[in-house]
């Protein structure tokens, strides 16, 4: 989606916009930093698209499994110590 359409969605009010990585990584197999920069830079990008902030993570790969649903962000990035 391009940022134009991101904050159409946004403004809407019936979607919820839920962060996720920048390069979509198999973050398993990542070092704990590189999952920083890529959730944290996603979350910090779509807070700027959208000009508010965004909480949720949705469908998260990590090993060999999703971390399913809408999971709230400080949450998500407390619980794997990120």
């Amino acid at each position: 989606l391009s940022p134009d359409e991101i904050q159409e969605l946004a403004s809407g009010g019936l979607i919820k916009i839920g962060s996720h990585t920048v390069s979509h990584p198999l973050l398993a197999s990542m070092s704990t930093a590189v999952q920083r920069v890529e959730i944290e830079q996603s979350k910090a990008d779509l807070e700027k698209t959208v000009g508010k902030p965004v909480e949720t993570v949705p469908q998260i790969f990590v090993g060999q499994e999703h971390i399913g649903g809408f999971t709230e962000f400080e949450q998500y990035v407390g619980q794997q110590g990120l």
